[in-house]
């Protein structure tokens, strides 16, 4: 019996984080909601699964995850509501909180007054430190970088600054985990709609070395985003949300 649970729950682990092209199964399909089930599923695995991740050391849980696709489709608005639900599901059991960062504003900081570096060493430290300050409470941070292009591009084609943020953002990640502290309490999320302008350093293994690719909604899909925004609305009887 013992066994069976071992391999039961490896297999729901590989499910929920799959290896297949790097890529979260279902982020293949088309429904914001199934982008939010899977960075919620990820975002639990180590609290879920607690007891099992501890006695397999060797489960490699992920770092960084890199959210790639088109302005405007949900995904910084995706990990919002998947840190929300999460909180909601694991009420008085976790606290999962959202640092945000804004890296056309940390590049422009960083620029004016070489004070972006420090204000990303600064958030990832109250990450980590609110990621592990729970002693018998579950604390799971998630950093979110929106824009990580501007941040982060190839460094033989970005300014001295690119370079420098390229360095920093290695140097952060790759100390997330440090002193044998096990994954599954940091995530780091990036996003952007360039990926391919990307230093490759930050897509290799142990770093951003997870993606999920968000699609450009269908029409159908459009009109019921938009219908659920007008609901509360005063709206004529015929009203044609295709044509809008």
């Amino acid at each position: 019996d013992t066994h069976v649970r071992v391999v039961e729950t490896t297999i729901v682990i590989l499910q929920l984080y799959s290896d297949s092209d790097g890529i979260v199964p279902s982020a293949k399909q088309d429904h914001k909601t199934s982008y939010i089930d899977d960075i919620t599923k990820l975002l639990q695995i180590k609290i879920k699964f607690k007891s099992f991740v501890a006695k397999h050391p060797n489960i490699k849980l992920p770092t960084g995850v890199l959210l790639c696709g088109p302005p405007g489709v949900g995904k910084t608005w995706s990990v919002k509501q998947s840190v929300e639900k999460c909180n909601s599901l694991f009420q008085n059991r976790a606290s999962f909180k959202l640092f945000l960062v804004d890296g056309a504003e940390i590049f422009n900081l960083s620029r004016s007054s070489g004070e972006g570096e420090a204000k990303l060493r600064s958030i990832f430290g109250n990450a980590r430190a609110h990621a592990y300050s729970g002693d018998n409470f579950d604390t799971v941070s998630i950093v979110f970088i929106d824009e990580i292009d501007v941040l982060c591009p190839h460094r033989g084609e970005g300014n001295s600054t690119s370079t420098r943020f390229v360095a920093q953002l290695l140097t952060l990640m790759d100390g997330v985990h440090e002193n044998g502290i096990n994954a599954g309490n940091l995530y780091v999320f990036g996003a952007t709609n360039r990926p391919d302008d990307l230093d490759e350093a930050l897509r290799r293994p142990g770093r951003f070395d997870r993606e999920i690719r968000f699609q450009t909604p269908s029409l159908s899909e459009k009109v019921k985003a938009l219908k659920y925004h007008c609901q509360k609305l005063k709206m004529p009887d015929v009203f044609d949300f295709e044509k809008i």
